[in-house]
């Protein structure tokens, strides 16, 4: 399942102490998969049921916009192989945070165009921050 999402909150910690918050991305799609396997069998002529899985995420996005105006940021995490988290807010108003790790980073610096990075990230369960429900509206 593909979700679009055209912000996310990208927090880090680069000395390994408290997550801070970094800067805004965009153009975020989230991917959610889950490895559950389904269980045949000849007494339920069919699927009996399911073992569990693990839930995966990808996170892809094409624009960062760093508060401290340092572009270098998600690439020293990549390099140093460290996790970064992302909070989401989808349009149904859930609100998720992601502990990922920076897989990929394409960047491209022209004269001609506007600078873009595309990156993707993997991560494991998301953790739902609230119930979703707009309240108020």
């Amino acid at each position: 399942m593909k979700k679009f999402a055209s912000r996310a909150e990208l927090h880090w910690a680069p000395d390994g102490g408290a997550q801070q918050y970094l800067g805004d991305v965009y153009g975020v799609k989230l991917r959610f998969t889950n490895s559950a396997k389904e269980v045949v069998t000849f007494e339920a002529d069919g699927v009996a049921g399911y073992t569990d899985g693990i839930v995966r995420t990808e996170l892809t996005f094409d624009r960062a916009v760093p508060k401290d105006k340092d572009n270098s940021l998600i690439l020293k995490a990549l390099i140093k192989n460290q996790d970064v988290q992302f909070i989401v807010r989808r349009d149904d108003g859930l609100r998720l945070a992601l502990d990922m790790r920076i897989m990929e980073l394409d960047e491209d610096f022209s004269l001609e165009k506007a600078s873009n990075q595309n990156c993707k990230a993997n991560g494991g369960k998301p953790t739902i921050l609230n119930d979703g429900f707009v309240r108020g509206v």
